[in-house]
């Protein structure tokens, strides 16, 4: 169930639909993601053609810090990088 659950997260899924589908609670699926997202390495190698960065004010459940940053690929709308400073 694990390995559908991944599978579901690698597509455009909500987290809500994931939850009804597989019958398990919100937080084992944002584990899974989590887990996820911390063996998945981007390759750096080049940039994309456009590159949108930005840098903004964090809420504060994001913790002690107050701003954030977003790199985005302008022509398919990925994500790059984003960190908490």
């Amino acid at each position: 169930m694990k390995y559908q659950i991944l599978l579901e997260l690698a597509q455009i899924r909500s987290r809500k639909l994931i939850v009804q589908r597989y019958f398990v609670s919100d937080v084992s699926v944002l584990r899974i993601q989590e887990e996820l997202a911390k063996t998945y390495h981007k390759s750096y190698q080049t940039l994309p053609q456009v590159l949108c960065v930005d840098e903004f004010k964090s809420m504060k459940s994001c913790g002690e810090s107050s701003m954030s940053f977003i790199c985005v690929d302008g022509t398919d709308y990925s994500l790059i990088e984003s960190t908490k400073n």
